[in-house]
């Protein structure tokens, strides 16, 4: 750190992309950077990184540590504690691998996989460091006169480091007050004073909630860090809660203005917090180099999504369902497509609008992203339009009639009825009482997306004639659209074709019956079967064959685009 007038500058490092050189250094006159990444991004490895390149800069603040804290602390001398907290050892040593965990299989010690236990160190350091303010004031007491002693005095005492963590504590935890007693931490109600004798009515600290433990942890450890320390803090927001996470952090860059902290997480909502931070996005690491880039603007960070698929190592099909509940389309696709990372989207909509921002999206570079949409009466015209961004449409009407597929009640048969073949009653159950006896009124469901479709692609000119023109067009043409629908779903209810009936019913309680025709409980034939999916057994695989003779083939896609380029 340097400081130039009122304006404290810090510096820190980043490997470079570069992979013949170390790394590179940068500066900012905020004394906080953000690292955001998806996980497994290696934003965890650039942390280790910093921390193995530059030991006695560094200080990490590892995403697995030990939380854990004995009721009885361990004293040792201030230096002790601190080189404990830090190297993990009594003495300063030339790096921090001490600790972690050391593994005899590979000769080393584990800096990514193995947590960090040194927690009593920090509650030691901050005790120590406790005890020495206290010594100083007290021979400040013995051998100052009384006029130069009472400034000097009060000054010293309002900076003890029991002062300074318990102001730090209750501005996040204003229920509970901490303090120090008998060389441990204590805890008490905020409402009681605390005085000699509410000392001994706390509790002792490794009785804290774990988010309140994990904000002891690094809240000692910042108030007994040496000065001017680079502290990374690996998943800042782990144990704590969305609404605790910002002010804490606030809190404690603001205690320690002489440290800069740098912040790994994956969490947009604390990266937008920090507006004026240097923002480093992360985008992947091979092993060798990392791809990283800095976001000047709030507006440029990527969304959650963005970050997920990025940080994903398994191509990425989306599909419709509510994103935060389990729908029928994840249910299924996950199932059958266990090598792609499934997305649910809101809408057919949603999904198109997806697919096609992120194949375009210069930041992502991939192609490898799908779409599945329902084919909802869709024409041939706009089923190939949407299948050259990489949108599926399915062959039939609705997921749910993915399950009314003959092939896949071939095997549903095979296995509980492998002596009867109620196929053709279930197909005449389908043609007959669930679409011929609806059929006008599927016809006028047709009817109606087919105009809406022609008025959602007829764009208005500034000549008002010709404008008018190609609204009495689509009028004049309604009567014939509308025979001409009707005529088509006559003549696929009279041919019996169970197919092209698949393809075109929308009625997604026709599956929900089916269950009683194969001997099960009524609305449970769509469970049963994605029971099996989810099994080991053959009729598994027998199964997910069956969906897949439907489905997109998208691994041979993506080899006939490798074959092309």
């Amino acid at each position: 750190m340097c400081v130039n007038g009122s304006t404290q500058h810090h510096h820190y490092y980043l490997p470079s992309q570069d992979v013949d050189s170390k790394g590179e250094e940068y500066e900012t006159d905020v004394n906080s950077v953000v690292l955001i990444g998806a996980n497994g991004s290696g934003k965890t490895r650039i942390g280790e990184w910093l921390e193995r390149m530059y030991p006695q800069k560094v200080q990490r603040i590892s995403s697995l540590r030990n939380l854990s804290l004995p009721r009885k602390i361990k004293l040792s001398s201030q230096s002790a504690s601190v080189n404990q907290m830090m190297y993990g050892r009594d003495e300063a040593q030339s790096d921090h691998s001490w600790l972690y965990e050391y593994d005899t299989d590979i000769s080393q010690h584990r800096t990514i996989t193995s947590s960090v236990s040194n927690f009593e160190p920090s509650i030691a350091a901050l005790v120590a460091k406790e005890n020495e303010a206290n010594r100083s004031i007290s021979r400040e007491v013995t051998y100052t006169s009384q006029k130069q002693l009472e400034q000097a005095t009060i000054d010293k005492a309002q900076s003890r480091p029991e002062v300074r963590i318990q102001s730090l504590f209750s501005s996040i935890f204003p229920h509970r007050k901490i303090y120090i007693h008998e060389n441990t931490i204590y805890a008490i109600d905020s409402r009681k004073e605390l005085t000699e004798e509410t000392r001994t009515q706390g509790y002792n600290g490794s009785e804290l909630s774990d988010g309140e433990r994990a904000a002891l942890y690094v809240i000692a450890q910042a108030i007994c860090l040496p000065e001017n320390k680079i502290v990374v803090v690996d998943e800042p927001e782990l144990h704590l809660h969305l609404s605790v996470i910002k002010p804490l952090w606030a809190a404690i860059e603001k205690e320690r203005p002489d440290c800069l902290f740098i912040y790994i997480t994956h969490d947009l909502e604390f990266a937008e917090a920090h507006r004026e931070s240097d923002k480093i996005w992360v985008h992947g690491y091979d092993g060798q180099q990392w791809q990283f880039d800095r976001i000047e603007e709030v507006g440029e960070l990527p969304s959650a999504l963005e970050m997920e698929i990025m940080g994903s190592r398994k191509p990425v099909i989306f599909v419709e369902g509510r994103p935060s509940s389990a729908s029928l389309d994840y249910s299924l696709y996950s199932l059958l497509y266990p090598e792609y990372q499934i997305k649910s989207l809101e809408g057919c909509r949603q999904v198109i609008e997806a697919v096609r921002a992120y194949r375009r999206n210069n930041r992502l570079h991939r192609n490898d992203v799908y779409g599945i949409v329902d084919r909802d009466r869709r024409t041939p015209d706009q089923i190939e339009e949407l299948k050259k961004d990489g949108i599926h449409v399915l062959e039939v009407a609705e997921i749910e009639n993915l399950f009314l597929l003959e092939d896949v009640m071939q095997v549903v048969i095979e296995h509980m009825l492998p002596e009867s073949s109620p196929m053709g009653k279930i197909k005449d159950y389908v043609i007959n009482k669930r679409f011929n006896n609806r059929v006008k009124k599927l016809a006028a469901e047709q009817f109606r997306d087919t105009i809406t479709a022609q008025l959602h692609t007829m764009f208005a000119s500034e000549d008002t004639d010709v404008t008018e023109k190609k609204i009495q067009d689509l009028v004049d043409g309604i009567k014939s659209t509308r025979e001409a629908i009707d005529e088509e779903y006559q003549q696929i209810g009279q041919s019996g074709e169970y197919a092209a009936v698949l393809a075109v019913l929308n009625d997604k309680d026709t599956v929900k019956d089916i269950g009683e025709l194969f001997g099960l409980p009524k609305k449970s034939y769509i469970s049963t079967v994605l029971r099996w999916l989810n099994s080991n057994s053959e009729i598994a695989e027998n199964l997910r064959q069956a969906f897949l003779k439907h489905l997109p083939d998208f691994q041979n896609e993506a080899n006939d685009k490798d074959a092309q380029l």
